[in-house]
């Protein structure tokens, strides 16, 4: 290897997998040079994209179980345990610990929200709002700085969350809406780069419609949706009939916007916004009969054209008898196109959106998962001097 020229060593790096990578980095100081390069990272991340058959899943454990709350699996039959992956936040404890005296909370031992993942990376916030981006497959993550927007907890706010990436400036972004149900502030929305590493306030004001300025209801749904460069939440408000929109922020422009839905959507009880595949998709959740048989009615729906309220197409439509609390929830959707559903009468089942048949399963003896997303594998952070090594 010593005597090929470095286009052809090129050429045999981004065909490795990342575990054979991070091995070649030890080997000289040439090779890890090539591979710590922005535009190598970038390159292999662009090859190999597509590649990926993996799925991260994060079990709802017990604090004992903490420890080891994320794994990987391949998206197969038999859902193979790819690799399990340690908690983060037990390194962000060991380090806050080594450059403060204090007695700090161990957030390790802490529930951990995962906001979202893309090109590798995972969001994860913390009880007491610390916020990592992640990379597990190199391990190593990034500390967000404090946020430059506070607030008083007496006036009962609603923090939310969001991430995604700005494929104009290569840049991973992370927005963060303060908004308040009591007292008189307007909500307050900043976003963090990556490349910039830290906070900017955005003064642009929030237009949504049918909402009280300081309390927007789109931001009190969990679930959000990266699509097509932009950051989707559905909302639904009230005038003298309920209306349904998407309210989107595009990543690049850091700029909101408004989408109407169809308009044979009508009045729809719960509204779910996901991501499938590269499109924006809906779970309609509605409630039959509910007292009397239990009946639970789940749609799907997938936006087939960006921002075309009528290119909505109706996927499947299934109805669940004899349910009770909690209700089925959609976690993610599998390469196949299946849909996995969480909470059937305490059971993970996947559901085939062409022949509406289910099939329950169960991984690592879990049944319950807090969070299921698409992943692949990359280099991202590596060449960041600022990202924590565990």
């Amino acid at each position: 290897m010593e005597a090929l020229p470095e286009e052809i060593i090129d050429v045999i790096f981004l065909r490795l997998p990342i575990k054979s990578l991070l091995k070649c980095k030890a080997v000289c100081k040439t090779w890890n040079s090539i591979i710590s390069t922005s535009s190598f990272i970038d390159t292999h991340l662009h090859l190999n994209c597509r590649d990926g058959q993996l799925l991260l899943l994060q079990a709802f454990s017990s604090p004992a179980d903490r420890r080891e709350p994320f794994s990987l699996h391949r998206d197969n039959p038999s859902f193979d345990v790819y690799t399990k992956l340690r908690n983060p936040f037990l390194a962000y404890d060991r380090t806050q610990a080594a450059i403060s005296k204090k007695k700090s909370i161990a957030l390790g031992s802490e529930p951990i929200n995962v906001v979202g993942t893309c090109n590798g990376l995972v969001c994860l916030v913390a009880r007491d709002f610390t916020v990592l981006i992640w990379n597990p497959s190199i391990r190593k993550f990034v500390v967000l700085a404090r946020p430059s927007v506070t607030f008083i907890r007496d006036d009962n706010p609603r923090i939310s969350y969001a991430f995604g990436y700005d494929s104009s400036t290569n840049d991973y972004k992370v927005l963060r809406t303060v908004s308040y149900v009591q007292g008189a502030r307007s909500c307050e929305v900043e976003i963090w780069s990556l490349a910039r590493g830290s906070w900017k306030s955005l003064t642009a004001s929030i237009v949504i419609s049918g909402d009280d300025a300081r309390y927007p209801k789109a931001f009190l749904h969990d679930t959000h949706a990266f699509v097509n460069g932009a950051l989707h939440w559905f909302h639904q408000y009230k005038m003298i009939n309920y209306h349904d929109s998407i309210v989107s922020f595009d990543i690049s422009s850091e700029s909101f916007g408004e989408m109407t839905m169809p308009a044979f959507w009508g009045n729809r009880e719960i509204c779910l916004i996901s991501r499938y595949r590269d499109s924006l998709a809906f779970f309609e959740q509605e409630f039959t009969d509910v007292f009397r048989l239990g009946v639970f009615r789940l749609s799907m729906w997938v936006m087939e054209e960006y921002g075309v309220a009528n290119s909505c197409t109706i996927i499947f439509t299934m109805d669940f008898h004899h349910i009770t609390y909690p209700y089925p929830r959609p976690l993610w959707f599998r390469n196949s196109g299946d849909v996995v559903l969480e909470r059937i009468q305490g059971v993970l089942k996947s559901v085939d959106s062409k022949t509406k048949s289910t099939t329950d399963f169960r991984i690592n003896g879990y049944v319950s998962y807090d969070f299921m997303d698409y992943f692949v594998e990359s280099l991202v952070l590596l060449d960041k001097p600022n990202a924590i090594s565990y």
